[in-house]
């Protein structure tokens, strides 16, 4: 009786030992999906053209929710399907000083990620082509100076400049918000809700 008594005893305690194993192996399998959560927004479609806010974590992938520490870019994509060239009043007025701000989500500014932008080149976009502007939060260490580049994939005119590093963003949610104006007046408002956990 005492032998069954104790192999029973060993036997739960193998169980809950299991048990505790598995909730905690779930725990943080939930917690790497909530990291991978992908973001598929397309972007919007503005009498052809269309406008794509993403924030991408370091590999490159557009996701809503990052690790505390990891490097946020900020990438916006500007896409002309019009039948004409898309032209700009002039850069200040067309991104502004605010392109990447981030607020909690209590509307408190944190700041954009850098703090000038060097501008020159070309003033619009051509059909079929497209604008990209990626700037990181934290300072990229791929980057030799302070002037950070944009996408490779279009030569945009603009760089974005840090003169100083930028706070690791902490747990908690937050956003990005901004406007951008083109060639007719037409406002676009740009707005992408993330979480740091």
């Amino acid at each position: 009786m005492k032998r069954a008594i104790k192999s029973l005893t060993i036997l739960l305690s193998a169980i809950f030992l299991l048990a505790a194993c598995s909730s905690d192996e779930e725990s943080v399998k939930e917690e790497e999906e909530a990291i991978l959560e992908i973001d598929t927004d397309q972007g919007q479609d503005y009498d052809g053209v269309i406008v794509l806010l993403q924030l991408l974590n370091e590999d490159g992938i557009a996701v809503k929710t990052f690790k505390e520490g990891e490097n946020i870019y900020f990438r916006l994509a500007i896409t002309n399907n019009k039948k004409e060239t898309i032209n700009f009043p002039d850069y200040d007025k067309f991104i502004g000083k605010e392109a990447f701000e981030v607020f909690t989500s209590d509307h408190i500014s944190i700041g954009a990620p850098y703090d000038d932008y060097l501008i020159g080149g070309a003033t619009g976009i051509c059909t079929g082509d497209k604008l990209t502007l990626k700037c990181p939060w934290l300072d990229d260490q791929s980057e030799i100076n302070p002037i950070l580049v944009n996408d490779p994939d279009h030569v945009s005119g603009i760089r974005f400049v840090k003169y100083s590093s930028r706070p690791i963003l902490h747990k908690g949610d937050y956003y990005t918000e901004f406007t951008i104006t083109f060639y007719n007046g037409m406002k676009v408002t740009c707005k992408k809700e993330f979480r740091i956990i």
